[in-house]
């Protein structure tokens, strides 16, 4: 009898052998496709943190200018904050602008005493001893364990109990808001009057930072005038060190410009974070004018999309019915930035 090839297997084979490496090919374009879309979305992230920096380096300047300094100088000078329950006050001084505004001189000078270096040919008017010009103070910027005077988010603080012998009664045995120290003022009873030591926990937080919000961005700020600054802005691993400062000693402490212990002593490893940082520069300056109090912006007003420009005074007569007549929506109380400036390049000091 005679029998037709059997042919078919072969073909089912094939049939699946290109079936599957179709979907191979599918499969590693998609993964390329992955990893290619967590690569942008990385520089897209440290983009906008960068960015972000620029609010926090203008917050800081206008801030600093007028809201007042600890005993102890800015930025990476500042030691760590005192925790020891017999440790002094540290003093906080209101200070009068980054040009001071009751006779022009350089500030910021402090409430209490001048606070200024003393004059010199170069600095024919003095200058200030907290930030003085031609400076430079970097600012890393993470989460602290606990941030000072922080207060826990309990909805109820007194919540009345459903059962037992205060079933029912509505005691206000818990102080109304309570820290979020573990403290709980004082062990959590009725005093209101915490101790030394409970005071110094809240009020000086936890300055440990998180280790999840460590090397994410930073910035530095150059004071290169009375009232203008270079700000830069960058998100990565460096901290705002420069990477031109890796064998360089400060000229005032003799110090190194650039902690190498923060890096494994490893000068390459260093270079590899400043190669893959994302890192941009502007100049801004301070003013000290401020919005009358008397006045407030639209936009706050009417809570939709207006033009932020309009003022009026709340007591003119063209307000409306619903208007939240207060002081506290002019929100430049400590100065203006005047104008900020994108710089192309990287400038030669920052």
């Amino acid at each position: 009898m005679f029998h037709q090839p059997r042919t078919r297997h072969g073909a089912v084979l094939i049939l699946v052998a290109g079936i599957a490496a179709l979907l191979i090919s599918i499969s590693l374009a998609f993964l390329t496709r992955m990893r290619s879309d967590a690569e942008e979305t990385v520089v897209t992230m440290r983009e906008t943190q960068a960015r972000l920096m620029l609010s926090a380096a203008c917050n800081y300047i206008l801030e600093a200018s007028r809201l007042g300094w600890e005993t102890t100088p800015p930025g990476e000078q500042t030691p760590p904050v005192a925790t020891r329950p017999d440790a002094p006050p540290s003093p906080h001084q209101e200070a009068f602008g980054w040009i001071d505004v009751r006779d022009g001189r350089i500030g910021p000078r402090l409430s209490q005493g001048e606070d200024v270096l003393p004059v010199s040919p170069d600095r024919p008017q003095g200058d200030s001893a907290r930030f003085p010009l031609f400076t430079g103070f970097r600012f890393p910027m993470y989460v602290r364990e606990r941030p000072p005077y922080a207060i826990r988010l309990d909805a109820v603080y007194n919540p009345i109990a459903a059962s037992g012998p205060d079933e029912g009664l509505p005691w206000l045995i818990n102080p109304d808001p309570q820290p979020q120290a573990s403290n709980r003022w004082n062990g959590g009873n009725h005093t209101v009057n915490p101790t030394v030591n409970d005071w110094y926990d809240y009020k000086n937080g936890d300055p440990r930072p998180r280790i999840r919000t460590m090397n994410r961005a930073w910035f530095r700020l150059w004071r290169d005038g009375p009232a203008t600054f270079v700000v830069t802005c960058g998100a990565g691993g460096t901290l705002g060190y420069r990477l031109k400062d890796w064998n360089v000693n400060d000229p005032v402490t003799g110090l190194p410009m650039v902690d190498h212990a923060l890096f494994g002593n490893d000068y390459e490893t260093f270079r590899d974070l400043d190669a893959h940082e994302i890192r941009f520069w502007y100049r801004v300056e301070w003013s000290a004018a401020v919005l009358a109090l008397d006045y407030h912006n639209l936009d706050h007003e009417l809570g939709i999309d207006r033009d932020h420009y309009m003022s009026w005074p709340p007591n003119a007569s063209h307000t409306w019915r619903h208007s939240r007549r207060t002081q506290m929506h002019a929100k430049n109380m400590v100065g203006t930035i005047s104008w900020v400036q994108r710089l192309v390049t990287e400038p030669t000091n920052w």
